[in-house]
């Protein structure tokens, strides 16, 4: 003969369980939530897709606990998975991202940069070709007056006054051209030293971009960064929501009900009693 009384050897577990599980949910429904609203327009379309997204974690959370042996209950359960992975994974990608561009801002530009580009600000030359083709103009017209002035003074060297300042002018021009096509050139030359920076510092922010722990894994395993990123925020996604589902197992399971059967000497003692009671029973009956 055995007694059947309910037993639970932990009284805190389900509710320690229960806190906990609601917990994850909640964290699983703003993760889901904010990346399905992020991919919304309008505000019919954020309402809609954010209830979606929470009973989709709803789904993922509690089924497996209210319905365990239903064939039905375990394909939508997997469905309900698959879904919030999905959206929790592009959670996940977009705070990375939102974190590479915080990191990228933080590449400042060097000094030496700095330092080019206010030497080429205080050059005020023209753009090179430009000059350049200035100068070519004047050369030849320097030239011409050059020659003009040298056939004068050997024909007529006293009326030379008009021919030797148009000479002087023309050489005066040439020279302050040279000057400023040296600093054409030199600005020429700022500029590509300052679009080699440019380069430098864009491969700078893209590579502080990457997050550390991402490209560390892709240099182990030979995959990209990117590979790296989208594998780990899957599996962040995915194991939170068999945290969240095995929690609720645990804190919406019965009380679990334990045998307990009464010792072996005890089930003698009531076997002896009851014979004895047969025999004194015999015994009455026999007197009378």
């Amino acid at each position: 003969m055995s007694l059947t009384t309910p037993f639970q050897p932990y009284p805190h577990t389900r509710k320690v369980a229960g806190v906990l599980a609601f917990i994850c949910t909640v964290v699983c429904i703003g993760m889901a939530s904010s990346a399905v609203m992020e991919r919304a327009t309008t505000q019919t379309e954020q309402l809609v897709m954010l209830a979606t997204a929470v009973a989709l974690v709803l789904g993922s959370h509690l089924l497996p606990a209210l319905s365990r042996r239903n064939v039905v209950t375990k394909v939508l359960f997997v469905v309900c998975i698959v879904a919030t992975v999905y959206n929790q994974a592009h959670f996940f990608a977009k705070a990375t991202y939102r974190a590479g561009e915080h990191r990228a801002k933080s590449v400042a530009v060097t000094g030496h940069t700095l330092a080019l580009q206010q030497e080429l600000d205080s050059i005020t030359a023209r753009p090179l070709a430009k000059v350049a083709a200035d100068l070519a103009k004047a050369t030849a017209q320097d030239a011409a007056t050059q020659s003009a002035l040298a056939r004068c003074q050997v024909k007529n060297p006293d009326k030379c006054t008009t021919a030797q300042v148009l000479a002087v002018g023309t050489a005066a021009k040439v020279q302050a051209l040279q000057v400023e096509n040296t600093q054409a050139h030199h600005a020429a030359d700022l500029r590509r030293q300052l679009a080699n920076a440019a380069a430098a510092h864009d491969a700078a922010q893209v590579l502080r971009a990457a997050d550390p722990v991402d490209v560390q894994l892709a240099a182990i395993t030979g995959l990209s960064v990117e590979h790296i990123g989208t594998i780990a925020a899957v599996l962040q996604s995915l194991l939170l929501e068999l945290l969240g589902a095995a929690l609720w197992t645990v804190a919406l399971s019965a009380p679990a009900a334990v045998a307990v059967t009464a010792p072996a000497a005890e089930k003698r003692e009531r076997n002896t009693t009851s014979v004895k009671i047969a025999v004194i029973g015999k015994s009455s009956v026999a007197t009378s």
